[in-house]
């Protein structure tokens, strides 16, 4: 390539080397083929266009011809045979008229291609462009006449010639043209002084001219005057060229000045057009809406328009230089690999002239960012056959690659849609189908969708097509996809056969036609495997079948209260169920040897009512029904498993499928249902789990009338038992009563003499206490050691009396009193004993922790009593020096979580539970049933004071309040006493 070179050239002067027909031959906008073996014309749209041709994009080329306007066949139909001729093999570029097949429009066309051969010869490709050049010829036949008619005026306009004479500038001569010029007559110029014979308005620039000849002694040429004048009695502007020449004498002077003017009116009118028509080419260049890019043989751009700089992100105006446009790399599209520079298209037209068409190119553009385009080149040679420029055409296919690219991604989005769904879809016509996802070729068994691609005659057949209910092949006419395909919109469920596995399996295909432009161009089915769907739904349909019958068998064996009908009801409703020929029960007897047929259902063959032995049945048979195993024959004429002495006898019997069901109850085998045919029957699943279940029913319903006549006998004893006893219960009852009324009696007089007794023994037992301390203080240190000891222990006792004293008045108060109960907040209640008892609690640096506590209906007295009592024992039996730790904790509890050993004397449906627990000593659990009991304890009086009363009393107020109470504990871990008072 050439260096890069600054333009110099002007748009005029670019415009001089280009004419119409090489502008718009670049443009490139039509593409046609010639298929030499069928004779079919192929093109673009806008070749069918460039016809007048309303549709078709193939044509016979015979067919085309007839559409050339008559002058321009023959013509043309010889450049083709030349063009596609092994002999002549000539570049076809035929311009002509089309007469507009279709629109009536004549329109001249340029068609431009090359022929391509085998290597023996052969014509295997004729293709090329055209355009529709129609403005061009027409402009071009304008122009050619302009010029011809200037030409005929140059020839009949004399040359205008006239001398003058120096020193004295006078004319010699002037010819009648020359005379007309500067509005004189010959007459009126000759041998009349410049002065004299020129107006003022035209001697100057005349003066000017002559004078500087005379000085100079050379020629000057004054191009292209305008001169005004008058023609056919019309003003008129004409352009004169005006060449003054010396003329010079013997010796060399200049004696005078030779004017000779030429009109050149034709020629600078023509130019003048020229400039317009270049003018003209160029707007439409920079208007066209595909890239030109020009360039000269040397490899600099001397011109790209709008376009073009659009499509490379480049101001060509700006750079000219080749480089540019080899240095951005053009990429082939398909692999982004650079194309190799002497592979571009227009280096291989400047340097190859090679015309390059239709080159798919990706393009990095000046801005960096990648765009596409196709490029067509040509390129233009000079009058001896050499290569002046480089002409390509770039149409910006950007958007159409991102919008193909954007198709693909949206294609991929599509199957990847389509693979995510699990059931089978595919798309096609009743050639084939063209589209399915996996779960269509794995629920059918095909191995690719190109297996697919078959029509779907063949595809019904392989995977037989069939009615799902009956079994039977559909018509390929009356399946969905078929269907959809002629317009409707089908559901239809479907038995198919894998063809990998030859399971059946049944699909519900949901067909619709696909419909563009109000015809229908495929179909569109979804294939769901409803095979468990619709053997659940077969399953249900027996089920109900079975419900039903298992109902109306229950429905007729309840009113009946006879075994032996019960027996002989069920066997005919199952019997006609079936179809069957006998039905029967067989009863062991009991000696367990024999069993008995009493009534049985029969049609058209002997019944079998008797007894018989069970060792008739044969060793195998009665092994299995002993065990509970149902027995089935479906073939017994051909059944391996059976002698021939059997089978005689199963014939005799008429016997042609049997079925035993055993019904072993506690290890016994006590009957056997059995259900004959006639002939060989195949037993189903489902039938045989209908007669196991209504041997069950049936035997129920024999069991229950059996027990229902038991329980009728023994109502009737029962209720002369009842008789007699409520005598009994009568007599005993006076006699509770009486004993009640002695208790009550007692309990009272025992109530009464523990309140007299204590109030009795307060008296003296003060006196004692009294006594015993003024003896102390009196006698003082006259006292000895042992006397002082007798002393305490008087003292001391009587404490302990005064104690135990007060405990049973407690006690008895609690047994005896009226209690009135309100709301009392247990929260209080506990607070005021952990007052009373703060003194100890600081003492024995006690922690205790209490929930809230709510609020109970009860007597305020007697709960300080019960909380006072507990929680004292806690403090009380938490051995010094360990420091008690004491919890009360609350808790909501329903009558069903309360501990089997808490009776409440009043029932609810819920109680609150209140629980004291300590870490003390705690008790051995054995002694559960003591603790409760007045005078009871566990200790001595030495080791842990107390009366052994306190545990009563909150029994007793427990009882009250309609509670109860509970303790557990672990000896050395502390004790844990649980109140429950009623919600």
């Amino acid at each position: 390539m050439p260096d890069h070179q600054q333009p110099t050239h002007s748009t005029p002067s670019l415009n001089q080397r280009l004419d119409v027909d090489f502008a718009l031959r670049a443009a490139g906008l039509g593409v046609w083929e010639f298929d030499p073996l069928t004779r079919l014309l192929h093109w673009d749209d806008q070749c069918r266009q460039l016809f007048g041709l309303a549709h078709n994009n193939r044509l016979a080329y015979e067919q085309a011809v007839r559409y050339i306007h008559p002058d321009d066949v023959d013509r043309v139909i010889q450049a083709v045979q030349r063009a596609i001729s092994p002999q002549f093999r000539e570049s076809y570029d035929e311009t002509y008229r089309t007469l507009g097949a279709d629109d009536g429009l004549l329109r001249w066309v340029r068609f431009v291609g090359r022929s391509y051969f085998t290597e023996t010869g052969e014509l295997s490709r004729f293709g090329g462009i055209a355009q529709d050049v129609t403005q061009q010829v027409l402009t071009q036949q304008k122009l050619e006449s302009s010029q011809k008619q200037i030409l005929n005026q140059f020839e009949q306009t004399p040359v205008g010639i006239a001398a003058i004479s120096v020193p004295e500038l006078t004319f010699r001569s002037a010819n009648p043209f020359y005379a007309q010029l500067v509005g004189r007559s010959p007459e009126q110029l000759i041998n009349k002084p410049l002065s004299e014979a020129i107006p003022e308005t035209q001697r100057q620039r005349l003066d000017q001219w002559v004078q500087q000849v005379m000085t100079t002694g050379q020629s000057y040429t004054d191009q292209e005057v305008p001169v005004q004048l008058i023609r056919r009695d019309q003003p008129a502007t004409i352009y004169i060229t005006f060449t003054y020449q010396p003329q010079r004498g013997t010796d060399g002077t200049v004696v005078g000045v030779l004017i000779v003017a030429v009109e050149v009116t034709q020629q600078v009118l023509a130019r003048q057009e020229v400039l317009a028509e270049q003018s003209r080419l160029h707007t439409i260049l920079e208007a066209l809406p595909v890239g030109i890019l020009i360039a000269n043989a040397q490899g600099e751009l001397i011109y790209g328009n709008p376009q073009v700089e659009q499509i490379f992100r480049h101001p060509f105006r700006v750079s000219k230089d080749i480089e540019a446009y080899k240095n951005w790399q053009l990429f082939d599209p398909l692999t982004s690999e650079p194309f190799p520079l002497e592979t571009m298209p227009m280096v291989r037209t400047l340097l190859q002239g090679e015309t390059v068409v239709a080159t798919e190119m990706k393009l990095r553009r000046g801005d960096g960012s990648w765009g596409y385009a196709t490029v067509n080149t040509v390129p233009v040679f000079d009058s001896q056959g050499a290569i002046k420029l480089g002409v390509a055409a770039f149409i910006d296919t950007t958007d159409r690659k991102q919008a193909e690219e954007a198709l693909r991604q949206s294609e991929g989005r599509l199957r990847a849609v389509l693979e995510s769904i699990t059931d089978g879809l595919y798309i096609g016509g009743m050639d084939g189908i063209t589209l399915a996802n996996q779960a269509a070729l794995e629920q059918l068994g095909f191995t690719s969708a190109d297996e697919l691609n078959r029509h779907i005659s063949i595809l019904a057949e392989e995977i037989q097509t069939r009615d799902w209910l009956s079994g039977e092949l559909i018509p390929i006419e009356r399946q969905a996809f078929a269907r959809a395909l002629g317009g409707e919109h089908v559901v239809q469920d479907v038995l198919v056969r894998h063809r990998l596995s030859g399971e059946d399996r049944v699909m519900r295909c949901a067909a619709s036609p696909v419909v563009a432009n109000g015809q229908v161009v495929a179909a569109v089915a979804i294939n769901t495997d409803v095979t468990e769907f619709r053997l659940a739904e077969t399953a249900l349909r027996k089920s109900a079948q079975q419900q039903a019958f298992l109902l109306q068998l229950n429905d007729q064996l309840r009113p009946l209260d006879n075994p032996v009908a019960i027996q002989h009801q069920a066997v005919t409703v199952l019997g006609q169920y079936l179809g069957a020929n006998r039905a029967g029960y067989a009863e062991t007897q009991p000696d367990e040897a024999l069993v008995a047929v009493t009534r049985n259902y029969v049609v058209d063959v002997p019944d079998l009512e008797g007894v018989y032995q069970y060792k008739d049945y044969g060793p195998a048979l009665l092994s299995d029904l002993q065990v509970g195993k149902t027995v089935i024959r479906s073939d017994i004429a051909h059944d391996p498993t059976l002698t021939e002495a059997e089978k005689q006898a199963h014939a005799i019997l008429e016997l042609g499928a049997t079925i035993n069901v055993p019904l072993v109850k506690q290890g016994r085998l006590v009957a056997i249902l059995f259900v004959h045919f006639s002939q060989p029957h195949h037993w189903s699943a489902d039938e045989v789990a209908l007669i196991e279940v209504t041997a069950e029913q049936t035997w129920s319903a024999v069991e229950r009338a059996r027990s229902e006549e038991a329980l009728r006998q023994s109502e009737a004893r029962y209720r002369q038992l009842s008789k007699e006893l409520e005598a009994r219960v009568q007599t005993r009852t006076h006699e509770l009563e009486l004993a009640n009324q002695d208790l009550q009696r007692s309990n009272d007089n025992l109530q009464q003499f523990a309140y007299i007794a204590s109030h009795d023994l307060q008296e003296p037992l003060r006196k004692i206490q009294s006594f015993s301390t003024l003896l102390g203080q009196y006698l003082g240190d006259q006292l000895d050691a042992t006397a002082t000891d007798y002393l305490e222990r008087i003292v001391k006792s009587g404490s302990r009396m005064s104690r135990l004293i007060r405990d049973l008045l407690s006690y008895s108060r609690i047994a005896t009193r009226q209690q009135t109960f309100g709301p009392i907040s247990l929260d209080t209640v506990v607070a005021g004993v952990l007052d009373t008892l703060s003194l100890e609690i600081e003492q024995r640096q006690a922690q205790v922790e209490v929930d809230e506590l709510p609020i109970v209906k009860g007597d305020s007295s007697q709960l300080m009593q019960l909380f006072q009592n507990l929680l004292s024992n806690a403090l009380k039996f938490t051995p010094a020096p360990q420091k008690p730790q004491i919890r009360v904790e609350y808790f909501y509890r329903q009558l069903a979580e309360l501990p089997a050993e808490v009776r409440p004397s009043q029932s609810a449906p819920f109680y609150h539970q209140i629980s004291v627990s300590d870490q003390g000593i705690g008790f051995d659990m054995k002694y559960m049933d003591r603790i409760f009991q007045v005078f009871q304890r566990l200790h001595s009086k030495t080791e842990f004071p107390g009366t052994g009363v306190g545990l009563a009393i909150c029994q007793r107020v427990i009882e009250n309040h309609g509670g109860g109470i509970t303790a557990s504990s672990t000896p050395g871990q502390g004790a844990t006493f649980c109140v429950y008072l009623p919600a």
